[in-house]
């Protein structure tokens, strides 16, 4: 659910924003000659169709429709009005935009906190915790954008998410587990913080998200200081769904026109751990422009081992033609491949164009099997890494202008249980570079770029020699060497909070665990979502009535003796169940027994109707639905009594007492059509007997 408010300064492109794509998608399907199912290619090139979106209205901006009055957009940022327009206008642009495209809705605010029974616990906002869309979560596919996610799953794709069973409230214990998620979704247009920690990682959510840490479990991402340690994945996650196939076109037209070559590309159909050894170098110590890619290879053990590796993979893409190796100046050697078909899909697999400060791990390897992971991390380390092995410091270093290269790269090395933090060391002074060509000619680089480092140490020294290594002898056989000769110490996989920053507002995701209500998100320990619109920190146990059930075909009636003795034990099942839920922190925990939330429904209100031939969209289809809905209200509230007399009411009831009683008083009021309604400013459609006998 994408929810923005009333008098917020982008409501007027939100309004339009489905609208506007509906019309997107017309025209590609009606000149275009693309399907109009909404899995085909006219609806997958345009936004927001997996997004439900809504419009948090008040009564204020409700009056100012009705009277034609003005309306104000509100600035976030220093609450200064942005501009004016007239309430009406854009009362009905929302009205048009529904009719187009279904979106956006509506939520009622003024209405929900009017029917609020615990307002002195906060306002209802029906906000979820949540995370962009370029936060990475931990599958059984690799790590998964969430934008990426909820796209793939709402075309079909099935995933499984990786809990930590840490968080487990029961029984916990140091092990992870895979489980499927109930639901992956949009929840908003959120504020958003950006987290720092001690090891370089960046996490950027909603203020309300909570992380798990070792000395208070669960703890809100604006109430997280640094004496906080947060959890880290610490052992490593297997990508076992993960396809060998590459995620990209492998037909070389679709990256060339045609060729007047002799030889015609040659693209593979599957991942091999040479290609990504290639594309790990490409990024380490190389480059991709428009119209060559190039790797450099300096040592002569780099160009009897690596380079030839490299050269026979150009010759197999390249119709079995390999480069020829360019010797420079200054002793190194280039493979260069310049076809436009060869680059262009490299491209695809997601290595930029980008300049060193702005390098980043290529997309399709986070999504790749863990041997063509642990590969191009190899070919990385090999192309640009080192090992440091002075008196007092030992560890695998990797030094880049890109602080985003390396904290992709620690994302990736903590799928192997292995933990690296990122240094950076500001320069006081321009770095040159000079160099002279073949050609004799003398060029000068100066660069000011600050300078980023990814150090591995201690344990994780082995467990990087084990799971990746290096593919030179002389590196190699020099971490073999550093854990033998070293006492080695524990690494500690917790991070402290370093810095905390508003970053802005963005779309948000989420997700709902079954388990442990938890998942890996950037590596870290973090808290699912809410499926539950009440106050921030409680839970609630759902169930709903199967309406159909207590219907006869044959006869016509609806039987409501039983219908109520079901509300009034499935009120008694449901306060039961408060206190033997598992519940995914204790914060929640602790909100739900001082509010003893229960969530009780029905289903098949649609069934039933047409069973007794009534419209749904009618006076007798609304009124069966008011007097069902009354009879449940009604029984469970009277049960919730019966329960309070024996054992107390609620914790919190005390100070929520008089919202309370006035709300089942206002219930009472609708049921039987009196209008003596009290603290409510909207007028209330009551039960019409005639219409419901």
């Amino acid at each position: 659910m994408v929810i923005l408010d009333v008098d917020h300064p982008d409501i007027e492109k939100f309004v339009e924003w489905k609208k506007a794509e509906e019309e997107k998608a017309k025209i590609l399907i009606r000149h275009g000659g693309y399907p109009s199912d909404f899995n085909g290619e006219a609806y997958a090139t345009v936004s927001g169709q997996n997004s439900n979106n809504s419009v948090r209205v008040t009564n204020e901006f409700l009056r100012a429709v009705e009277e034609d009055g003005d309306w104000d957009l509100i600035n976030r940022t220093d609450g200064k009005v942005r501009k004016t327009i007239k309430a009406r206008d854009l009362w009905t642009r929302i009205a048009e935009a529904a009719w187009a495209c279904a979106d956006p809705g509506l939520q009622f605010d003024t209405t929900i906190n009017e029917w609020h029974t615990s307002p002195a616990g906060g306002r209802i906002r029906a906000s979820n915790p949540c995370f962009t869309g370029d936060v990475r979560v931990a599958t059984d596919k690799g790590l998964i954008p969430f934008k990426r996610l909820v796209q793939r799953v709402a075309e079909g794709e099935s995933f499984q998410v990786y809990t930590h069973d840490a968080t487990n409230g029961k029984t916990p214990s140091e092990t992870i587990d895979l489980t499927s998620p109930t639901q992956v979704m949009v929840t908003g247009t959120n504020q958003i913080l950006r987290l720092e920690f001690s090891d370089g990682r960046v996490l950027r959510c909603t203020p309300n998200h909570r992380l798990w840490t070792q000395d208070e479990g669960w703890v809100r991402a604006d109430e997280i200081t640094e004496d906080h340690r947060v959890r880290l994945l610490d052992q490593e996650i297997d990508f076992g769904m993960a396809s060998w196939a590459l995620p990209i076109s492998t037909d070389p037209a679709t990256y060339q026109r045609r060729s007047s070559r002799k030889y015609a590309v040659r693209l593979p159909e599957k991942w091999s751990e040479d290609l990504a050894h290639y594309l790990g170098w490409l990024v380490g110590d190389g480059s991709l422009t428009e119209t060559i890619a190039v790797t450099v290879y300096g040592t002569t053990e780099e160009q009897q081992t690596a380079m030839l590796i490299h050269r026979e993979l150009l010759g197999e893409l390249n119709g079995g033609v390999a480069p020829k190796p360019v010797e420079m100046g200054n002793g190194t050697f280039q493979l260069r491949a310049s076809r436009g078909a060869i680059r262009k899909f490299f491209e695809a697999l997601g290595v930029s164009r980008s300049k060193a400060a702005d390098k980043r791990v290529p997309w399709s390897i986070f999504e790749a099997p863990k041997p063509i992971v642990a590969a191009f991390l190899r070919g990385l380390y090999d192309a640009n890494g080192c090992v440091r092995r002075g008196d007092t410091t030992r560890y695998v270093g990797l030094a880049s202008s890109s602080q985003e290269l390396l904290r992709d790269v620690q994302q990736l090395l903590d799928t192997f249980g292995i933990h690296g933090s990122v240094y950076s060391s500001r320069r006081k002074d321009p770095h040159n570079f000079e160099y002279t060509t073949k050609d004799g000619e003398h060029r000068s680089y100066t660069s000011s770029k600050d300078m980023h480092d990814l150090r591995i140490m201690g344990s994780n020294l082995e467990n990087f020699f084990d799971a990746i290594g290096f593919g030179l002898a002389v590196k190699d056989d020099i971490l073999h060497q550093m854990p033998a000769e070293t006492t080695r110490y524990s690494t500690r996989h917790w991070v402290r909070l370093k810095q905390r920053s508003e970053d802005g507002w963005e779309t948000t995701y989420n997700l709902t665990e079954p388990k442990n209500h938890s998942y890996l998100a950037a590596g870290v320990l973090v808290s699912n979502c809410s499926e539950y619109m009440f106050l921030d920190d409680t839970a609630c146990n759902l169930a709903s009535v199967n309406l159909v059930k207590f219907y006869d075909d044959e006869t016509n009636t609806f039987d409501i003796e039983a219908y109520e003795h079901a509300v009034r034990l499935w009120t008694i099942v449901l306060e039961i169940s408060v206190a033997m839920a598992h519940f995914p922190s204790k914060e929640i925990a602790q909100g739900s027994y001082d509010y003893r939330t229960l969530g009780l429904g029905y289903a098949n209100l649609g069934s039933l109707l047409m069973r007794q031939g009534i419209a749904y969209d009618s006076d007798e289809g609304r009124a069966i639905a008011g007097a069902l809905t009354a009879i449940l209200t009604g029984y469970a509230y009277a049960t919730s009594a019966e329960i309070a007399a024996i054992t107390g009411p609620f914790p919190k009831y005390e100070e929520n007492r008089e919202a309370m009683l006035r709300v089942i008083r206002n219930h009472r009021h609708a049921a039987y059509g009196d209008t003596d309604f009290e603290e409510i400013n909207t007028e209330v459609m009551s039960i019409d007997p005639e219409h419901c006998p």
